[in-house]
C-alpha cells in the first residue's frame, strides 16, 4: 500500500477506532483485509466528517439531514460491529 493509502486508511479507520478503542487491533486488520469492510469504514469516515462539519457551524437550518445523518452513523457502525464480532470468533 502507498503512502498516502496508508494515511487515508488511518483516517477513515480513526473515527470507529475513536468510538470502539477495544477492537482497534481487528478493525486495523479488517480495513486492510476486507475489502466489504474497507468500503463501510469510508462510508462511516463520510459520515462522521459531514456531522462534524454540522457541529462547527451550529447549524439547525436542515435538523432532518442531521437526523438522516445519526441513523447512518448508527448503522454503519451495527454492520461494522457485526463483522469484527464474526472476525473475532475465528
Amino acid at each position: 500500500m502507498s503512502k498516502k493509502g496508508y494515511k487515508q486508511m488511518e483516517e477513515h479507520t480513526r473515527h470507529l477506532i475513536e468510538r470502539f478503542p477495544e477492537r482497534s487491533d481487528v478493525i486495523r486488520s479488517l480495513s486492510e483485509t476486507n475489502a466489504k469492510f474497507k468500503d463501510l469504514i469510508a462510508d462511516h469516515h463520510d459520515v462522521c466528517e459531514e456531522l462534524a462539519r454540522m457541529d462547527a457551524v451550529e447549524s439547525e437550518a436542515n435538523p432532518e439531514r442531521r437526523d438522516e445523518l445519526k441513523r447512518r452513523q448508527a448503522d454503519l457502525e451495527e454492520e461494522l460491529m457485526l463483522i469484527t464480532e464474526g472476525h473475532l470468533r475465528t
